[in-house]
Protein backbone atom coordinates (compact mmCIF):
# COMPACT_ATOMS: atom_id res chain seq x y z
CA UNK A 1 0.00 0.00 0.00
CA UNK A 2 1.45 3.75 -1.09
CA UNK A 3 0.32 6.93 -0.49
CA UNK A 4 1.89 9.88 -2.03
CA UNK A 5 5.11 8.65 -1.86
CA UNK A 6 5.06 6.66 1.16
CA UNK A 7 4.81 2.93 2.01
CA UNK A 8 2.93 1.34 4.14
CA UNK A 9 5.40 -0.97 6.64
CA UNK A 10 3.08 -2.44 8.88
CA UNK A 11 -0.19 -2.21 9.33
CA UNK A 12 -2.04 -0.59 12.62
CA UNK A 13 -3.86 -2.52 15.55
CA UNK A 14 -4.31 0.50 17.09
CA UNK A 15 -4.93 4.13 16.69
CA UNK A 16 -2.16 6.07 15.61
CA UNK A 17 0.39 6.11 12.89
CA UNK A 18 4.48 6.40 12.92
CA UNK A 19 6.19 7.71 10.25
CA UNK A 20 9.87 6.59 9.44
CA UNK A 21 12.37 8.44 7.12
CA UNK A 22 15.28 7.48 4.96
CA UNK A 23 16.76 6.90 1.43
CA UNK A 24 15.88 3.21 0.65
CA UNK A 25 16.50 3.61 -3.08
CA UNK A 26 19.22 1.05 -4.56
CA UNK A 27 21.31 0.97 -1.13
CA UNK A 28 24.35 -0.85 -2.41
CA UNK A 29 25.30 -2.46 0.91
CA UNK A 30 23.13 -4.58 2.98
CA UNK A 31 21.72 -2.16 5.38
CA UNK A 32 19.03 -3.06 7.76
CA UNK A 33 15.69 -0.25 7.15
CA UNK A 34 13.26 0.70 8.57
CA UNK A 35 11.02 -2.37 7.20
CA UNK A 36 13.13 -4.59 9.46
CA UNK A 37 12.52 -2.22 12.64
CA UNK A 38 8.94 -1.77 11.98
CA UNK A 39 8.72 -5.89 12.00
CA UNK A 40 10.34 -5.93 15.49
CA UNK A 41 8.05 -3.51 17.13
CA UNK A 42 4.58 -4.68 19.05
CA UNK A 43 1.33 -4.37 17.97
CA UNK A 44 0.01 -0.66 17.79
CA UNK A 45 0.26 2.00 15.59
CA UNK A 46 0.82 1.61 11.79
CA UNK A 47 4.05 2.23 10.71
CA UNK A 48 4.84 4.23 7.53
CA UNK A 49 8.21 4.71 5.65
CA UNK A 50 9.14 6.98 3.05
CA UNK A 51 9.51 5.79 -0.99
CA UNK A 52 11.25 6.64 -3.55
CA UNK A 53 8.93 9.03 -5.03
CA UNK A 54 9.30 10.70 -2.12
CA UNK A 55 12.71 12.16 -3.41
CA UNK A 56 13.75 14.34 -6.50
CA UNK A 57 15.11 12.49 -9.41
CA UNK A 58 15.75 15.49 -11.40
CA UNK A 59 16.84 19.32 -11.20
CA UNK A 60 14.80 21.55 -9.07
CA UNK A 61 14.78 24.37 -5.84
CA UNK A 62 15.55 22.66 -3.13
CA UNK A 63 13.55 24.73 -0.85
CA UNK A 64 10.38 24.27 -3.39
CA UNK A 65 10.47 20.30 -3.08
CA UNK A 66 11.07 20.06 0.41
CA UNK A 67 7.60 22.65 1.25
CA UNK A 68 6.08 20.22 -1.62
CA UNK A 69 7.14 16.68 0.51
CA UNK A 70 6.17 18.36 3.73
CA UNK A 71 2.72 18.79 2.87
CA UNK A 72 2.64 15.68 1.45
CA UNK A 73 3.40 13.71 5.33
CA UNK A 74 -0.19 14.95 6.76
CA UNK A 75 -2.75 12.47 5.71
CA UNK A 76 -2.23 8.78 6.72
CA UNK A 77 -6.18 8.60 8.23
CA UNK A 78 -4.85 8.45 12.01
CA UNK A 79 -2.68 11.28 14.55
CA UNK A 80 0.98 11.20 14.01
CA UNK A 81 2.33 9.92 17.13
CA UNK A 82 6.24 9.39 16.46
CA UNK A 83 8.78 10.56 13.65
CA UNK A 84 11.60 8.67 12.77
CA UNK A 85 14.50 9.88 10.85
CA UNK A 86 17.86 7.67 10.28
CA UNK A 87 21.05 9.24 9.44
CA UNK A 88 21.06 11.91 6.95
CA UNK A 89 16.63 11.99 7.30
CA UNK A 90 17.18 13.05 10.94
CA UNK A 91 17.18 16.66 9.63
CA UNK A 92 13.72 15.97 8.06
CA UNK A 93 12.00 14.06 10.43
CA UNK A 94 12.44 16.88 12.68
CA UNK A 95 11.23 19.41 9.95
CA UNK A 96 8.07 17.26 9.34
CA UNK A 97 7.26 16.84 12.93
CA UNK A 98 7.96 20.84 13.38
CA UNK A 99 4.82 21.19 10.35
CA UNK A 100 2.67 18.69 12.37
CA UNK A 101 3.20 20.74 15.02
CA UNK A 102 2.62 23.78 13.62
CA UNK A 103 -0.67 22.88 11.70
CA UNK A 104 -2.29 22.22 15.16
CA UNK A 105 -1.31 18.95 15.70
CA UNK A 106 -0.41 17.59 18.90
CA UNK A 107 3.65 17.28 18.81
CA UNK A 108 4.61 14.04 17.74
CA UNK A 109 7.68 12.21 19.60
CA UNK A 110 11.05 12.56 17.53
CA UNK A 111 13.11 9.43 17.42
CA UNK A 112 16.53 10.05 15.80
CA UNK A 113 18.91 7.39 14.61
CA UNK A 114 22.67 7.88 13.69
CA UNK A 115 21.34 11.37 12.89
CA UNK A 116 23.75 13.11 11.04
CA UNK A 117 23.47 16.65 9.63
CA UNK A 118 23.87 16.99 6.03
CA UNK A 119 25.49 19.57 3.62
CA UNK A 120 27.12 20.74 0.79
CA UNK A 121 30.31 18.70 2.20
CA UNK A 122 28.29 15.47 2.73
CA UNK A 123 26.63 15.64 -0.67
CA UNK A 124 30.48 15.81 -2.12
CA UNK A 125 31.96 13.04 0.24
CA UNK A 126 28.86 10.61 -0.65
CA UNK A 127 29.87 11.68 -4.31
CA UNK A 128 33.55 10.62 -3.43
CA UNK A 129 32.32 7.13 -1.90
CA UNK A 130 30.28 6.37 -5.27
CA UNK A 131 32.73 7.86 -7.97
CA UNK A 132 35.44 5.69 -5.99
CA UNK A 133 32.80 2.43 -5.74
CA UNK A 134 32.36 1.72 -9.36
CA UNK A 135 35.93 3.20 -10.37
CA UNK A 136 38.02 0.89 -7.78
CA UNK A 137 36.01 -2.22 -6.96
CA UNK A 138 37.28 -4.56 -4.44
CA UNK A 139 39.16 -7.01 -7.04
CA UNK A 140 40.88 -3.66 -8.44
CA UNK A 141 40.51 -0.81 -10.63
CA UNK A 142 38.47 -1.09 -13.29
CA UNK A 143 39.47 -0.69 -17.02
CA UNK A 144 39.41 2.97 -18.17
CA UNK A 145 38.92 4.35 -14.25
CA UNK A 146 39.63 7.33 -13.26
CA UNK A 147 39.55 8.95 -10.18
CA UNK A 148 39.49 12.64 -9.80
CA UNK A 149 40.57 14.00 -6.63
CA UNK A 150 36.74 15.70 -5.22
CA UNK A 151 36.27 19.13 -4.83
CA UNK A 152 36.98 21.57 -2.18
CA UNK A 153 33.95 22.16 0.23
CA UNK A 154 32.37 25.79 -0.85
CA UNK A 155 31.93 28.13 1.61
CA UNK A 156 28.18 29.34 -0.02
CA UNK A 157 26.92 26.63 -2.54
CA UNK A 158 23.73 26.56 -4.57
CA UNK A 159 22.92 23.06 -3.59
CA UNK A 160 20.44 22.18 -6.44
CA UNK A 161 23.91 22.96 -8.99
CA UNK A 162 26.49 21.21 -6.47
CA UNK A 163 23.89 18.33 -7.52
CA UNK A 164 23.89 18.89 -10.78
CA UNK A 165 27.60 18.99 -10.88
CA UNK A 166 28.25 16.23 -8.87
CA UNK A 167 26.25 14.09 -10.91
CA UNK A 168 28.28 14.89 -14.19
CA UNK A 169 31.28 14.08 -12.22
CA UNK A 170 30.14 10.38 -11.37
CA UNK A 171 28.57 10.35 -14.75
CA UNK A 172 31.89 11.02 -16.48
CA UNK A 173 33.56 8.42 -14.49
CA UNK A 174 31.13 5.72 -14.81
CA UNK A 175 30.37 6.08 -18.51
CA UNK A 176 33.89 4.41 -19.67
CA UNK A 177 33.95 2.24 -17.10
CA UNK A 178 31.25 0.49 -17.72
CA UNK A 179 31.49 0.80 -21.62
CA UNK A 180 34.89 -0.97 -20.70
CA UNK A 181 32.94 -3.94 -19.20
CA UNK A 182 30.26 -3.96 -21.28
CA UNK A 183 27.41 -3.03 -19.18
CA UNK A 184 24.45 -1.82 -21.28
CA UNK A 185 24.17 2.34 -21.75
CA UNK A 186 20.77 1.86 -20.06
CA UNK A 187 22.03 -0.12 -16.90
CA UNK A 188 24.76 2.82 -17.13
CA UNK A 189 21.98 5.91 -17.00
CA UNK A 190 20.06 3.67 -13.95
CA UNK A 191 23.60 4.00 -12.14
CA UNK A 192 23.99 7.80 -12.71
CA UNK A 193 20.09 8.15 -11.86
CA UNK A 194 20.48 6.85 -8.68
CA UNK A 195 23.49 8.84 -7.71
CA UNK A 196 21.60 11.67 -8.70
CA UNK A 197 18.65 10.95 -6.79
CA UNK A 198 20.43 10.33 -3.66
CA UNK A 199 22.44 13.83 -4.08
CA UNK A 200 18.90 15.65 -4.36
CA UNK A 201 18.05 13.79 -1.24
CA UNK A 202 20.50 15.10 0.79
CA UNK A 203 20.25 18.47 -0.57
CA UNK A 204 16.68 17.41 0.67
CA UNK A 205 18.32 17.16 4.31
CA UNK A 206 20.73 19.85 3.97
CA UNK A 207 17.75 22.75 2.95
CA UNK A 208 15.17 21.42 6.07
CA UNK A 209 15.00 23.53 8.96
CA UNK A 210 14.33 21.11 12.25
CA UNK A 211 12.50 24.30 13.66
CA UNK A 212 11.75 24.07 17.29
CA UNK A 213 11.74 20.53 17.66
CA UNK A 214 14.00 18.28 20.30
CA UNK A 215 14.01 14.37 20.06
CA UNK A 216 12.93 12.61 22.38
CA UNK A 217 14.84 9.66 21.89
CA UNK A 218 18.96 9.43 19.88
CA UNK A 219 19.14 5.46 19.17
CA UNK A 220 23.47 5.76 18.30
CA UNK A 221 25.62 2.29 16.79
CA UNK A 222 28.91 1.43 18.37
CA UNK A 223 31.17 4.09 16.42
CA UNK A 224 28.74 6.87 15.47
CA UNK A 225 29.29 10.63 16.20
CA UNK A 226 25.74 12.57 16.71
CA UNK A 227 26.14 16.20 15.15
CA UNK A 228 27.85 18.78 17.71
CA UNK A 229 24.94 20.63 19.41
CA UNK A 230 21.83 18.40 18.40
CA UNK A 231 19.49 18.86 21.09
CA UNK A 232 17.79 15.35 22.68
CA UNK A 233 16.25 13.64 25.48
CA UNK A 234 17.46 10.06 26.18
CA UNK A 235 20.45 8.68 24.49
CA UNK A 236 20.78 4.95 23.78
CA UNK A 237 24.37 3.91 22.76
CA UNK A 238 24.57 -0.17 21.42
CA UNK A 239 26.94 -1.95 20.21
CA UNK A 240 25.79 -2.69 16.83
CA UNK A 241 27.15 -1.19 13.60
CA UNK A 242 25.41 0.66 11.48
CA UNK A 243 24.11 -1.49 9.03
CA UNK A 244 22.51 -3.62 11.48
CA UNK A 245 20.71 -0.97 13.28
CA UNK A 246 17.46 -0.73 12.27
CA UNK A 247 16.97 -4.55 12.43
CA UNK A 248 18.53 -4.72 15.78
CA UNK A 249 16.18 -6.05 19.08
CA UNK A 250 17.34 -3.41 21.23
CA UNK A 251 17.03 -0.70 19.05
CA UNK A 252 13.30 -1.81 18.74
CA UNK A 253 12.58 -1.97 22.87
CA UNK A 254 13.81 1.33 22.67
CA UNK A 255 11.85 2.96 19.97
CA UNK A 256 8.88 0.94 21.48
CA UNK A 257 9.55 1.95 25.16
CA UNK A 258 9.22 5.89 23.47
CA UNK A 259 5.77 5.04 22.17
CA UNK A 260 4.44 3.24 24.93
CA UNK A 261 4.92 6.22 26.71
CA UNK A 262 3.75 8.38 24.11
CA UNK A 263 0.32 6.19 24.18
CA UNK A 264 0.33 6.20 27.74
CA UNK A 265 0.14 10.05 28.20
CA UNK A 266 -3.34 9.91 27.27
CA UNK A 267 -3.46 11.16 24.01
CA UNK A 268 -5.87 9.25 21.51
Amino acid sequence: MTLDGWRLLRPGSGPGVVLSVDFTLARVRAQANFGDLARLLPDGPAVWGTGETCWPAASGNPTVQLEHWLRCGRDFGGEVRAVLGFCAGASLARALADRLARGGDPAPAVILLDPVAANAQTMIDQCDVAVRRIAAPPGGPSPGATLPDPPDPPDAVDLDVLATLLTERYAAVAAPVCAAQGVPPAITEQLCQRVETNLRYLALCATADPGATTPALLVLSRDHVPPPGLPGGREVRLDVGQNELLADADVARAVAGVLAGDLASGRS
